[in-house]
């Protein structure tokens, strides 16, 4: 089961840590529809401020807090000014501090990478390397390609892989998404391989944690073929038109 971060539940709603006066249990074996449902929503907003770079909370607090959301109307600790800004500007400080955490191991990582035999790097700091070269033509921003693709994460993790789909994606160049595809497409002649490798955040490909989502993304990369922009753009028979809303970023 996949949570993201559409689901934005307010912390003090992590009704498994409990309440003021109870202790918290968190061996506990989930026996009841309330032990379930409480487990459930401790876990989907962990997963949404996880994102965020959270890792941990003062438990006393946090019952406190809860306790009195449940209990009273007003009178709390804090105001709701005040609690709202304070709320946001931790958040904030932790996902400044793991953006640049994970930034720097990536940067890292890309920089050890580099030192390898046969890869090169592009102007946006993606990096590649040539399976295969084609004689087929260069694509330009204009053209529509026709292209297999496999993602996986830097750890082989497959993320997607467009020979599930039976047939290999066409799109215009300019409707990709991502920068370092673009750049490589527009650098190689048609019929060309690649293993291409991408620093992250990427659209679409964000993980659950700061770290996957500024990490690299490794692409198999196959460029089958291409049709001219004028072709595609004056819409003559036989040409494929571009898709805009192609799953490429999805």
């Amino acid at each position: 089961m996949k949570f993201t971060k559409q689901i934005m539940l307010p912390l003090l709603a992590v009704l498994v840590l409990g309440s003021c006066g109870k202790s918290v249990n968190t061996s506990k074996t989930l026996k009841t529809p309330l032990d379930s449902f409480s487990y459930m929503l401790g876990l989907r907003t962990a997963f949404s401020y996880k994102g965020e770079g959270l890792k941990e909370i003062d438990y006393s607090s946090f019952a406190k807090g809860f306790e009195d959301g449940i209990k009273k109307d007003s009178g709390y600790d804090v105001s709701e000014k005040r609690a709202n800004a304070a709320f946001q500007g931790y958040l904030q400080k932790l996902r400044a501090e793991g953006e640049k955490k994970a930034k720097e191991a990536t940067t890292s990582w890309l920089a050890d990478n580099k030192k390898k035999s046969g890869i090169e790097e592009l102007p946006s700091k993606a990096q590649f390397k040539m399976t295969s070269r084609g004689n087929g033509p260069v694509p330009t921003l204009n053209d529509t390609v026709i292209i297999h693709f496999k993602v996986k994460d830097k750890n082989g993790k497959l993320i997607q892989n467009t020979e599930d789909m039976k047939k290999p994606l066409t799109i215009a160049v300019k409707f990709i998404p991502i920068e370092g595809l673009r750049e490589w497409i527009t650098r190689v002649p048609a019929g060309s391989k690649a293993t291409l490798y991408i620093p992250g955040p990427l659209p679409g490909f964000q993980g659950g944690s700061l770290e996957e989502e500024f990490s690299v993304y490794i692409w198999e990369m196959n460029l089958l073929g291409m049709n001219p922009g004028p072709t595609v753009l004056e819409g003559k028979q036989g040409s494929a038109a571009p898709e805009p809303e192609a799953d490429i970023d999805r």
